[in-house]
């Protein structure tokens, strides 16, 4: 990287308009072949993305994408820099989600987050079940937690409008 001149491991190297591609090791070098003066682009997770001609012979220094490390995210019980996040947390997009013609926001959640499953009881104003990452749990219900406004809560999704809902994430 450009600010401490240490490799960078695993960075991702394409040839431009092609699948063509390698990544660098851990001394953080690479070998590509390419068409002579082909453009390859370089990128890594944190970094501002490099579109370079080839040459034989090549360093390439990335810059730290300062704008994206200092993204924010906002959850139900606190605000943390996105890189100094360290849980797992699912944010769906409410936008996508509305547009569909289910105005139930169980149904419209199922498939939308990783781990999380959806059951419904077949009924057309049943409540379902949700289960995030499995049902283990040693001292508690293995229901989630809804926190609606601030206000923690054992209510499910059925009550609310999909309309009234801003945002949904999971932790």
């Amino acid at each position: 990287s450009a600010s401490d001149k240490q490799p960078v491991i695993g960075a991702a190297i394409v040839e431009s308009g092609t699948s063509n591609g390698t990544s660098t090791g851990v001394d953080g070098r690479f070998a590509i072949e390419t068409a002579p003066g082909a453009e390859i682009e370089v990128t890594f997770l944190g970094y501002v993305p490099q579109k370079l001609k080839t040459r034989p012979e090549m360093q390439v220094l990335l810059q730290e994408d300062t704008q994206s490390l200092d993204e924010v995210v906002v959850t139900g019980y606190s605000t943390q820099r996105k890189a100094d996040l360290t849980g797992a947390i699912s944010i769906v997009n409410v936008a996508e989600m509305k547009a569909l013609p289910d105005t139930d926001p169980m149904r419209a959640l199922q498939g939308r987050i990783p781990g999380m499953t959806i059951t419904a009881d077949g009924s057309p104003s049943g409540i379902g079940t949700i289960r995030i990452r499995g049902i283990g749990s040693i001292n508690s219900t293995k229901d989630p937690l809804f926190v609606i406004d601030g206000v923690p809560t054992q209510s499910s999704l059925n009550s609310l409008n999909a309309n009234d809902i801003e945002s949904i994430q999971v932790l």
